[in-house]
């Protein structure tokens, strides 16, 4: 299974603010960007993290950190099945994550409310439809080697 690992001082992190606002920074120093939206914090911070070679991350208000790659290989997971419901265990298995990596992915989602957790502690998208407007840009991010395109989820 693979770790949550966690980000070095060089790489990006975008973190959302109690204002609804994100901010870019760099893992080792304070935020240095203000954007109104994920979609144009994604895209900024995409496009640094791909001219530094350097991994981009997404904290949540709690400080979780994950990798931005992965949050959006699940969040196409959750668009492309609808009516998914995971809990978190099955989510670990489903993609081979073990539980801290897990629960960081599920509860940043569930933070940007894409994912909602219901009372029986299952993880399912707020709508079977359009997600709020609310979208995982198109950026470039680096993923441990050449850049890639991730198309947006809609």
């Amino acid at each position: 299974m693979a770790g949550l690992s966690r980000p070095r001082d060089q790489d990006v992190i975008i973190r959302r603010e109690s204002s609804g606002t994100f901010t870019i920074g760099v893992s080792a120093g304070a935020p240095q960007i203000l954007c109104p939206s994920l979609e144009e914090a994604l895209g900024r911070a995409g496009r640094f993290a791909i001219t530094q070679h350097v991994e981009l991350w997404y904290s949540t208000a709690g400080h979780i950190c994950a990798p931005v790659n992965l949050l959006r290989r699940i969040w196409n997971e959750y668009m492309e099945m609808p009516g998914l419901r995971l809990t978190s265990q099955q989510a670990q298995r489903l993609w081979a994550l073990d539980a801290d990596t897990c629960r960081a992915v599920l509860e940043s989602l569930v933070e940007l409310k894409f994912l909602r957790r219901g009372r029986e502690g299952r993880y399912f998208r707020l709508t079977d439809g359009h997600p709020g407007g609310l979208l995982m840009a198109s950026a470039d991010v680096l993923d441990n080697g050449p850049s890639r395109k991730i198309r947006a989820a809609r």
